[in-house]
C-alpha cells in the first residue's frame, strides 16, 4: 500500500505540471500580429489604362480600411512588402484573368505596431483582360493584407449575376486569448491538494478496516 500511495502522489504532482506546460505551449504557438480588412471603402473602374502592358484590359482600384492587431504588451516592428493589399480570384468566365499591378512590390517598409489595434488605409490596382467591363465579373475573390510574422485574415468577395456579397473576417477571441494565470494558479494548487486528501482518506479507511 505505501508503494501504491507513493506512485499516486507522484502522479498527482506531475499532472498539474503537464497541464501547465500544455497551456504555455498553446499560448506560445499563437501569432502575435493579425491583419484583417475591416471595410472595402471604394471600388473604381476605368476602361482605359495608362500602362501600355495592359492596353486591352480594364483597370480596377480597390480602397480598403485595414486593422492590425498586436496581441503583445509591447511594440512590434516587422518588415513588410510595399504592396499592402493583395487579391486573387477564381472567375466564372475562365477566359478572363486577373493581374495585380506590382508597382513598388520589390520595396519593403519597416512597420511598427503598438499594442492593440492599428487602423490603416490602403489601395490596390489590378487589371482584367477585357476592355468593356463596367463592373467586376462574376467570381470568387479573396482580399487580404499581407503581414510578415503574423496571420492574415481574408475577406471573401463573391459576385454572382452582378450581385456582390462581402464576408469580412473577425479577430474573434484573438484579443482575449492570453492565459489568466491569476485564475489558473489557485486551480493548479487546489487539484493536487484535493487529490491527496482523497487518497489519504481512502488509505486510512483501508487501514482501519
Amino acid at each position: 500500500m505505501p508503494k501504491l500511495l507513493g506512485k499516486l502522489l507522484i502522479l498527482i504532482l506531475l499532472l498539474p505540471i503537464l497541464i501547465f506546460h500544455c497551456v504555455l505551449s498553446i499560448k506560445g504557438s499563437q501569432p502575435v500580429l493579425f491583419s484583417r480588412i475591416s471595410e472595402i471603402t471604394e471600388i473604381t473602374i476605368s476602361e482605359s489604362t495608362d500602362n501600355p502592358l495592359f492596353e486591352n484590359y480594364t483597370a480596377f482600384k480597390i480602397e480598403a480600411e485595414v486593422e492590425i492587431l498586436n496581441r503583445a504588451d509591447e511594440n512590434q516592428t516587422v518588415i513588410s512588402p510595399d504592396l499592402k493589399l493583395m487579391i486573387n480570384a477564381t472567375l466564372f468566365n475562365q477566359s478572363l484573368k486577373l493581374v495585380v499591378e506590382a508597382m513598388g512590390s520589390c520595396m519593403v517598409t519597416y512597420d511598427t505596431y503598438s499594442p492593440g489595434i492599428t487602423i490603416e488605409n490602403h489601395f490596390l490596382k489590378f487589371y482584367i483582360n477585357q476592355t468593356d467591363l463596367t463592373y467586376l465579373p462574376d467570381g470568387n475573390y479573396t482580399l487580404w493584407r499581407p503581414i510578415n510574422e503574423g496571420e492574415e485574415l481574408p475577406t471573401i468577395i463573391i459576385i454572382k449575376s452582378g450581385i456582390m456579397n462581402i464576408t469580412y473576417s473577425s479577430f474573434g477571441n484573438q484579443e482575449t486569448e492570453a492565459v489568466n494565470f491569476s485564475l489558473l494558479s489557485p486551480l493548479m494548487l487546489f487539484f493536487p491538494l484535493f487529490s491527496y486528501m482523497i487518497v489519504f482518506y481512502r488509505c486510512k479507511k483501508s487501514e482501519s478496516a
